[in-house]
């Protein structure tokens, strides 16, 4: 619940009513996550990843997703990426700099030109050949993520979790758990 002046606002009824209207939804969000980070006090301790890649073709749900991981202390870069060979570019690139290589990988699977699934097989050939992507993860976030059957997405050991658009901060508490639950068992 926020205070302004006299008024109180419950943020979660807010959420529930405006998602009703999908066009007004990602502008209202965004404005939530911009007055939550102005009001709220919030100790900063760190965020368990130092870089997430970002892949997805919708700008406004970018710039949303974006400022959320900033908000929830999720990670220190996020780096955005709009099409399958603009993320295997941009992996090659950290990958031969050697530093800057993504803790987790955010993939919608429904992009333009190539898919998710294009994505997924390109990142299983690079995870085998190169250590330094042992420890990154992919999430999938899609918007219809029930329309894909579980054991496309099971058969790669290294995504981590499918989650339904638009990203959530519970969503993003979660990942960290298991993130830090998965890191702990290996």
């Amino acid at each position: 619940m926020f205070v302004f002046g006299y008024q109180h606002i419950n943020f979660h009824y807010l959420v529930k009513y405006f998602k009703k209207f999908y066009v007004f939804y990602p502008l209202f969000l965004y404005i939530c996550i911009h007055i939550k980070q102005k009001t709220t006090l919030k100790k900063i301790t760190g965020t368990p990843f130092e870089n997430v890649l970002l892949i997805d073709d919708e700008e406004i749900d970018n710039l949303i997703n974006e400022r959320l991981m900033q908000v929830a202390y999720f990670a220190d870069k996020v780096h955005v990426r709009t099409s399958v060979p603009s993320a295997l570019n941009f992996l090659y690139t950290v990958l031969n700099k050697g530093e800057g290589i993504p803790d987790v990988i955010f993939l919608d699977l429904h992009l333009p030109q190539h898919d998710g699934f294009h994505f997924l097989l390109e990142f299983k050939q690079m995870f085998l050949k190169y250590d330094e992507l042992k420890n990154t993860r992919i999430v999938v976030l899609s918007a219809f993520i029930n329309k894909y059957p579980d054991h496309l997405l099971d058969a790669h050991n290294f995504v981590l979790d499918k989650v339904n658009k638009p990203l959530r901060e519970e969503v993003l508490e979660d990942l960290k758990r298991k993130h830090t639950l998965q890191a702990l068992a290996s």
